[in-house]
């Protein structure tokens, strides 16, 4: 499976490009993609390797549930312009991913206050939901200057 759009030559659909700066976790889960979209939302993605994979031959819980929190922490982090930390992640698991799909990952902040981010999304693969997630987040800090 490929996901949608034409492929370059290292099998990443059109309009995605490599996160810049990712953390150390996301150099290990990763290469995580981007690509933004309307409105300022985005869409990450990763490729997945037999290294994300469990004893069953699908993409390893731990994979998926990592990825999501990535993704709804990065929608957290441009609402509030500002880190924050999971205090809470539930997900379900809908269908299962394999070698070679390119999971994509989408979010939304479903409400926000001056300390918690509230955000919601799901995980996918050619259109197919992976996961549904919902996640919170306690910001970190004090709002960045966006002047």
């Amino acid at each position: 499976m490929t996901g949608g759009g034409a492929i370059d030559g290292r099998g990443i659909p059109a309009g995605f490009a490599p996160i810049d700066g990712p953390s150390p976790f996301g150099r290990l889960l990763g290469p995580v993609h981007e690509r933004p979209e309307e409105g300022g939302a985005f869409v990450r993605a990763l490729r997945i390797e037999d290294r994300h994979t469990n004893l069953g031959g699908v993409v390893h819980g731990g994979v998926l549930m990592s990825f999501a929190d990535v993704v709804l922490g990065t929608v957290s982090y441009r609402h509030a312009v500002r880190p924050g930390a999971s205090i809470r992640m539930v997900s379900d698991f809908v269908a299962p991913a394999h070698i070679g799909d390119w999971l994509e990952g989408r979010g939304v902040v479903t409400k926000a206050t001056r300390s918690i981010v509230f955000a919601a999304g799901e995980l996918t693969v050619d259109g197919r939901t992976i996961l549904t997630m919902a996640g919170t987040y306690k910001l970190l800090g004090e709002p960045r200057d966006t002047d």
